[in-house]
């Protein structure tokens, strides 16, 4: 990420799930829903069922969230938060001081510089404007193909910085109000220095849109598809009856849709986990409910072969005089 800091850059390598687990905790309008305790290391939330309702998928949608969205509700200190700190070992929270040193990160091949004074606010400090990043470009053309390489000998200055770490502690001042948790000459300078919206002024006064959930009715009826939803009054179906008739309308029963046990990640293009909030990887609370929208609400199983009749006057008065109409 060393590279990755300058406003030019447009492309960054390197272990990119970290990256994405690290903008999902600080990015709270951009993170897709988990409901699972915490677990350490804190990347392994992600590996649980993750419901992306109401978050934009489009790149535009995105980065109009960002701009406008960032400056305000990015989490800053996500440590202090007690679930956090409850999951995460003891020995890591045993001297802060480790966290802020701005040393090389070693090993074997790979150095990478941890820059903590560019991110001081995540520690809970104002931030002042900070030194050029070092640049490591010529170090990362290097890797494991060096065959026969000493590699403690080959990275010893870097090491040494390393176990001097605490001589490379910044200066910090803790912050006291949000309005002073950055230096009057800082924001100045990340306008010029840094890259601070991804959109133009116009484009960032546009009214996000985003889907709106869908959610299943509360009291689902059956939709034929040539006529509509229904309003006449219909017999109730029995354990063995024949097909269900109305008043001047013949309606056929449908086949009942199994509901599955659990839905497989990739089964739906959507980006959501699950079409209807009331579909769930379980067996549904309510006998005779059926979540899929093109199904019947209650499940019909003829036993018998199906008689149907053309709508009549008989089959009026029969469906009047019948012992199971409404």
């Amino acid at each position: 990420m060393c590279g990755a800091t300058q406003p030019n850059k447009a492309k960054i390598g390197g272990c990119l799930s970290l990256l994405q687990s690290w903008a999902r905790f600080r990015f709270l309008f951009l993170r897709p829903r988990v409901d699972h305790p915490y677990t350490f290391p804190l990347i392994t939330r992600w590996n649980h069922l993750a419901s992306y309702a109401r978050l934009p998928t489009c790149l535009e949608y995105i980065r109009l969230l960002l701009d406008q969205r960032s400056e305000a509700q990015f989490q800053w200190t996500l440590y202090e938060d007690p679930a956090i700190r409850a999951v995460i070992p003891d020995e890591y929270l045993q001297n802060p001081n480790v966290w802020h040193v701005k040393v090389p990160l070693v090993k074997f091949a790979i150095v990478e510089m941890h820059q903590s004074d560019r991110v001081l606010r995540q520690f809970g400090f104002r931030q002042p404007i900070p030194v050029a990043p070092e640049v490591l470009d010529d170090h990362h053309k290097i890797d494991l193909r060096q065959l026969h390489t000493d590699w403690p000998r080959f990275w010893s200055h870097y090491i040494q910085i390393w176990e001097d770490r605490y001589d490379y502690i910044p200066t910090r001042e803790s912050i006291i109000v949000p309005e002073l948790a950055y230096v009057p000459e800082y924001m100045p300078w990340f306008r010029i220095h840094g890259k601070p919206y991804l959109l133009s002024e116009k484009e960032r006064q546009r009214q996000l849109r985003v889907q709106r959930e869908r959610r299943g009715p509360l009291n689902p009826r059956r939709r034929d598809d040539d006529t509509g939803p229904s309003t006449a009054p219909t017999q109730s179906p029995g354990p063995a009856t024949g097909p269900t008739q109305s008043l001047g309308l013949t309606v056929q029963p449908s086949t009942p849709t199994a509901q599955p046990l659990q839905m497989m990640s990739g089964t739906y293009s959507s980006p959501f986990m699950y079409p209807s909030l009331y579909m769930f990887p379980f067996s549904s609370p309510m006998v005779g409910w059926n979540a899929w929208p093109s199904s019947s609400p209650f499940s019909i199983t003829p036993s018998g072969p199906l008689i149907y009749r053309q709508p009549s006057h008989e089959g009026l008065q029969e469906g009047r005089s019948g012992s199971s109409s409404f």
